[in-house]
């Protein structure tokens, strides 16, 4: 859907980071941390990229719909924080979990790279082909994501 049909994902996302962080403050949350993500800076940033480099280029084309909505997400807890409320936000690195999409052709790189160990596993085979670095960290969801939120909090 993100790329697929951008006018009805960014409808529905957006609004939905606004009302969460809308109706935050309207109820006095005292604390809010809005979870980004690493699509969120540009496709040529620097390595080892750092948060600066924020909205400084053009962002990879197949994110980019979703990238708008986390890079609004973050940009309405900054102007809340203008009126009071401690919202934050955090981009953690790629994750992955139970419910991933494990598609060779449209999944993120550690849900390809487990579904494509556990078939050579299932087929017999002791070797696969790798097609990408292993730079960036990855991170399983569950259980490391939600206790290091909070503690950001």
């Amino acid at each position: 859907m993100n790329s697929t049909y951008p006018a009805d994902f960014l409808d529905q996302n957006l609004a939905i980071a606004l009302n969460v962080v809308r109706a935050a403050h309207a109820v006095g949350v005292r604390m809010l941390l809005f979870l980004g993500s690493t699509c969120i800076y540009p496709k040529l940033a620097p390595q080892p990229m750092i948060e600066d480099v924020l909205l400084t280029g053009p962002l990879e084309a197949i994110n980019e719909w979703y990238a708008i909505v986390k890079i609004a997400g973050i940009k309405l807890c900054q102007a809340y924080r203008l009126h009071g409320s401690d919202f934050i936000s955090a981009q953690p690195t790629n994750l992955y979990g139970p419910n991933d999409n494990r598609d060779s052709g449209s999944s993120h790189v550690m849900a390809a790279l487990i579904a494509k160990i556990v078939h050579a596993k299932r087929a017999g085979k002791n070797r696969v082909t790798l097609w990408a670095s292993a730079r960036r960290a990855k991170n399983h969801c569950t259980p490391t994501t939600s206790p290091t939120c909070v503690s950001i909090l």
